[in-house]
């Protein structure tokens, strides 16, 4: 027998006030009472998970430890039948022993879901059942804990006429031959003429009007000792879902794309870097000016700070013929230089120097304006008017086309009066970079804000289905403090997942734009901790709040 007593509860306005109730074993009561008289209070109440505001006696004892009162003595059926919809019903039924600190019991389970004629569904998971046979499963759950007291709030009100007639003579079966008291919260007049007892709420209080005089059965001793029940939940909590397989079905398909643009753009590039290995530095108008028209050579420093940029490759251009000493094998000891000229003739002057021009004409020299012209000097003579290491042009070759911007702005740096000539215009290659990278990028972030969409929608779906899934843990005899552990459990695999899509994102973009990948996944990572943080202490603060309901 429980006994309730000395009720009052007030929250904006009187519930209970100075209210009592009465609940036999081996008989069904039921409540009933208008729209937000405090059905659902009483329930509370009786079930433990709100702080007691009365005298509450059971078996003639106080309730010293709810906890473990809950957990052992109490089933709760809710309207929704709440159970864990990442188990089958049978793993359902597992979990329902080790709540209640019971070893498994096979032939126990296979009685209880025969009584409720579910026993064919045990491989079905709670949300691919009916609503009467997730109803019965419901119930099934609560009996498997063997508990002294039953509650149910409005366990009919989706039912049709069968299924609701079909649980109350399942369920009528059951109660009058165990020891188990029966609270029912209903509107239902279909329950309310089957009950043994009936009560209604009526000004704060709760008046008998209908009792009968079953006498109560014997209870019998379960033992009980704990179980790791929480284990057994954790194990169950990362179920695969059919929008986490949808999910990596979207990285997948976005990975090959990203990859798939990676290729593209790196043909791209090739074809720019195949139209950069003609880059020349000079003094100049930007047109493609013979060497021999260059008047102004390029002085070592400025080719010293040119050689400083990265990604680049910087070589003196030197004519093969005119501009290096030439060792002819036919000619003894006498080593002849080359210089072009520009005029033909038999006597020209050079600084000042007047040289007769004789005896070699020089037919491969295709780049000098006048290669035919060839002056030939002593090398003592040469050495004495001319630098070797001067040169009038620069080879530059661009070993990566996206920094092509970068490196003009910087030659511009060094020397604003260097011509950078090119046989394609490197303005438009440039823009063309910027325009693939700016593509990339774009591409990059839509496929991150897809994905944090996507992740952001399922946890707080995952979160709105275990909000009820925690509150019915907490009911039976989880405390808050397990309950926090489960959520904090659960977000650590959202985690993982979202450092897999992170270093995907952070592979790629490191291998576009070159800065370290664990720069990208440490930065990327942290802000999805961060939003993950907010979404689960929101989570958590529901679950607090159960505390003083």
């Amino acid at each position: 027998m429980i006994n309730i007593n000395h009720l009052s509860i007030t929250f904006d306005r009187v519930i209970f006030d100075d209210a009592s109730i009465t609940l036999s074993n081996n008989s069904i009561t039921t409540i009933k009472g208008k729209s937000g008289t405090g059905k659902t209070t009483l329930l509370n109440q009786l079930g433990l998970v709100a702080p007691l505001a009365c005298d509450y006696l059971m078996e003639g004892h106080s309730i010293d430890d709810p906890l473990t009162t809950r957990k052992e003595k109490i089933g709760y059926v809710h309207q929704e039948s709440t159970l864990f919809n990442n188990m089958t019903i049978r793993e359902n039924m597992e979990f329902a022993f080790l709540l209640s600190g019971q070893e498994y019991n096979e032939s126990r389970m296979h009685d209880i879901l025969c009584s409720m004629k579910i026993e064919h569904l045990l491989n079905q998971t709670p949300d691919h059942v009916s609503g009467g046979e997730r109803q019965r499963a419901a119930i099934a759950f609560a009996l498997m804990k063997d508990p002294y007291l039953l509650l149910l709030d409005e366990p009919t009100a989706s039912l049709d006429s069968i299924n609701c007639k079909l649980l109350i003579e399942l369920l009528s079966d059951y109660i009058h031959t165990h020891p188990v008291c029966v609270l029912i919260a209903t509107h239902d007049k279909r329950i309310i003429d089957y009950a043994d007892n009936l009560y209604e709420i009526q000004n704060h209080k709760i008046v008998p009007l209908k009792k009968s005089s079953i006498k109560e059965l014997e209870t019998t001793s379960i033992t009980r000792k704990p179980q790791d029940y929480l284990s057994y939940y954790k194990k169950h909590l990362i179920r695969s879902s059919k929008i986490l397989y949808i999910l990596f079905g979207l990285i997948l398909s976005m990975t090959i794309g990203i990859f798939g643009y990676r290729t593209y753009y790196s043909h791209e590039i090739n074809a720019i870097q195949e139209k950069l290995l003609d880059v020349r530095l000079y003094y100049g108008n930007n047109s493609n000016y013979a060497y021999d028209s260059i008047t102004k050579p390029i002085r070592m420093d400025i080719r010293k700070d040119l050689n400083e940029i990265e990604h680049i490759h910087i070589t003196p251009f030197y004519e093969t013929v005119t501009d290096t000493l030439i060792v002819q094998s036919y000619t003894g000891d006498t080593i002849k230089a080359s210089r072009t000229i520009k005029n033909l003739g038999k006597d020209i002057t050079i600084n000042n120097h007047t040289f007769h021009v004789s005896s070699y004409i020089n037919k491969k020299n295709t780049i000098s304006s006048q290669g035919d012209d060839v002056l030939y000097l002593p090398e003592a003579l040469y050495r004495k008017y001319f630098k070797i290491d001067d040169t009038r042009m620069l080879l530059v070759s661009v070993d990566d086309a996206q920094y092509i911007s970068s490196i003009l702005s910087q030659i511009n740096d060094i020397d604003p009066h260097l011509t950078v000539y090119s046989n394609v215009n490197l303005d438009h290659l440039t823009q063309i970079n910027s325009r693939m990278m700016n593509s990339l990028l774009m591409l990059i972030c839509a496929i991150f804000i897809i994905m944090l969409i996507i992740l952001i929608y399922h946890r707080q779906k995952t979160i709105d289905s275990n909000k009820d899934e925690y509150f019915f843990l907490y009911e039976n005899g989880l405390s808050i403090k397990e309950l926090k552990s489960l959520a904090r459990y659960d977000y650590v695999y959202y985690y993982v997942f979202y450092l897999i899509i992170l270093l995907i994102i952070s592979i790629f973009m490191s291998f576009m734009m070159h800065i370290p990948i664990i720069l990208y996944a440490c930065l990327l990572w942290f802000f999805s901790i961060l939003l993950e943080e907010v979404i689960t202490t929101l989570c958590i603060h529901k679950i607090g709040r159960l505390k003083g309901s």
